[in-house]
């Protein structure tokens, strides 16, 4: 994100007084009106939803410093989603009319959210392309790709996934139970590809990753 741009949203989101929430606590539940923006300035938030049969599909995760949930703000849209947090996480909250009012009227703020939009239209695109038509080893592989390039953070000749992730969290990613989500991941960890350490998820070697998709 642009420095100008992270400024403007930090000044105007400060205002507003931080809140702060543990792991695993909700941060908006479906059947929450969207009276409040939030701006993510420390940790991760997971937005999903939960099936009929009771399982959970991961939409998407934000990370610092993301607002949410804007889309649904500016569509006037019914909220269907959990807001949860992946770890312990500190945000401001704006009242939703201020928020849009502030975005409106801030260019740059407008277009960053247009870039993100769009950058998450993308991958959206790209996910679903993947849970079509690939079995569960490549889908694994390219959401392990996708996470390492959003959330990796380089160390010396490995990439750490600075989110922290379960075997769960991944089968909720790409719509496979968690046996099956384990099996394919250790497959990837006996061919030294990757390796998980502290609930984070290590890639040791990018490109054979990468050759696998």
């Amino acid at each position: 994100m642009d420095i100008n741009v992270q400024k403007k949203l930090e000044d105007f989101f400060s205002q507003y007084r931080p809140l702060q929430y543990k792991k695993g606590d909700i941060i908006v539940r479906p059947e929450d009106p969207i009276f409040g923006i939030y701006l993510l300035k420390k940790g991760f938030v997971k937005q999903y939803i939960v099936s009929e049969d009771g399982d959970e599909v991961t939409i998407h995760i934000f990370k610092p410093v993301s607002f949410f949930p804007m889309m649904l703000a500016i569509g006037n849209t019914e909220n269907n989603y959990f807001f949860e947090a992946v770890d312990s996480v500190e945000v401001w909250r704006a009242p939703t009319d201020k928020a849009l009012d502030f975005v409106k009227n801030e260019p740059e703020i407008l277009f960053d959210l247009a870039s993100r939009f769009a950058a998450g239209l993308n991958g959206l695109s790209k996910r679903i392309e993947v849970l079509m038509f690939e079995n569960a080893y490549r889908r694994i592989t390219s959401l392990l790709l996708y996470l390492s390039k959003r959330f990796g953070e380089k160390e010396k000749n490995n990439i750490i996934i600075s989110l922290p992730l379960t075997h769960k969290d991944i089968a909720a990613w790409v719509n496979l139970t968690r046996e099956t989500t384990s099996r394919q991941l250790e497959k990837l960890s006996k061919k030294n590809i990757i390796s998980y350490q502290n609930h984070h998820f290590v890639i040791k070697n990018l490109k054979m990753l990468e050759e696998i998709i």
